[in-house]
């Protein structure tokens, strides 16, 4: 960067010699140190590995639980085996899944998502397999990208369907399945909702109404009663004087 102490030319258009010109050097940007690098790295495989532990417990006690039941001579390695299986796919699954989506850009499509989702089931199905025999892993491959594949294109196609849902939709829950008549239950709006809380709020307060009433009546009959027994103890004394 160049900085002239004085005008940069004299009056009549001549450089003037005793000009000083001053040069600043630029800093060069900084450049991402090892520690920095090592927190990114952590704070992107953090969600991942979360998501590989929860799905390793889960696999050791699914492994446990079929291998008592189908009386496995060793249920221990079969929990264990399951659960590296498990936290495999899920860990593999996320990462390959989001470096795929990475890779595409911001903007991504329902599209893109269906295939990064399909790529990421067919790499983590891949390698969870092979830790019961690499001849497991084509089969495995082609199964978990059609269950990624499915179940992202669902997933998409009912958040598209929930954020399109317009005003003209909102009695749409009048023409569900759950109201029909085969339905053992029914959906209620805030006012359906509010008149049975209003009916049963009611019904409460009779039920406390005749409970008191209840009340009443017992404490007027001990009452009585105790009138009674005080009066029949009376007549022996005034006979007896």
């Amino acid at each position: 960067m160049v900085e002239p102490t004085q005008g940069s030319q004299s009056g009549g258009g001549e450089k003037d010699p005793n000009v000083k010109i001053h040069v600043k050097a630029q800093r060069p940007p900084a450049r991402q140190t090892t520690s920095d690098f090592s927190t990114d790295l952590g704070n992107a495989l953090y969600p991942s590995l979360r998501l590989a532990g929860f799905a390793g417990g889960s696999g050791v006690l699914f492994g446990g639980f079929t291998g008592i039941l189908t009386a496995t001579k060793y249920p221990i390695i079969r929990a264990i085996s399951t659960g590296v299986q498990f936290s495999t796919f899920a860990a593999t699954f996320d990462v390959s899944r989001s470096s795929i989506l990475h890779y595409f850009g911001g903007d991504v499509s329902p599209k893109q998502k269906v295939q990064a989702s399909a790529a990421a089931g067919a790499l983590g199905g891949a390698l969870a397999s092979t830790i019961r025999g690499a001849l497991r892993a084509a089969p495995s491959a082609i199964i978990f990208a059609a269950f990624g594949a499915t179940g992202q294109w669902a997933y998409t196609r009912n958040k598209a369907h929930n954020m399109n849902r317009g005003p003209e939709n909102k009695n749409a829950e009048k023409h569900s399945w759950l109201n029909s008549r085969f339905s053992p239950v029914k959906v209620l709006t805030d006012k359906e909702y509010n008149e049975m809380l209003q009916e049963k709020l009611l019904n409460v307060n009779a039920q406390i109404a005749l409970i008191d009433e209840s009340i009443e009546a017992l404490r007027q009959q001990e009452r009585e009663e105790a009138a009674k027994a005080t009066g029949e103890k009376e007549k022996p004394k005034s006979g007896s004087s």
